[in-house]
């Protein structure tokens, strides 16, 4: 039941992130939600969900864009390192997820800049500003939703527990 509930929070953070965000992007970007959500299972779940759920959400997102792959192990790094940081140390506050949410959103826009520039694309200041757009939107997404994904893995949690 824990992996349906899982699964159905992938699949709805990829749809808002593909139909409904795109409606309200500010200067052309719009938040990675799949990211996020990610980041979130990474630090709250097994790490064995959170590979698989990086998997699936790595391949939904490389089936609507090239270059094939990039996603998919953008995403895999991103719960690699997560789970690596987890052992560590207690990585449930909101600092943490706050510092990790942006590092990975700059990172990943750095890719795609660098993949851009070698398929000889313009990079203007259209695309950084495009770029600061989207981590903003990520900052204040993640604020809000911050409650949301804490509750929502807390009540898994004892879920299990019964």
């Amino acid at each position: 039941m824990t992996k349906i509930i899982l699964l159905l929070g992938l699949l709805s953070s990829f749809f808002l992130q593909i139909n409904f965000l795109r409606s309200f992007s500010i200067f052309g970007a719009t938040s990675n939600l799949v990211l996020i959500f990610l980041i979130y299972v990474s630090i709250y779940r097994k790490w064995r969900e959170a590979l698989s759920l990086a998997l699936l959400g790595g391949l939904l997102l490389d089936l609507l864009c090239e270059p094939f792959g990039l996603n998919l192990l953008f995403f895999l790094v991103v719960t690699f390192i997560i789970v690596l940081f987890k052992r560590k140390t207690n990585l449930e506050t909101l600092p943490y997820i706050f510092i990790f949410t942006i590092s990975f959103s700059l990172t990943y826009n750095f890719i795609w800049a660098v993949v851009l520039y070698f398929r000889r694309l313009p990079l203007d200041s259209t695309f950084f500003k495009t770029i600061v757009s989207q981590d903003i939107q990520t900052v204040i997404f993640v604020l809000i939703l911050h409650y949301l994904f804490v509750r929502f893995f807390e009540r898994i949690k004892l879920k299990e527990k019964r």
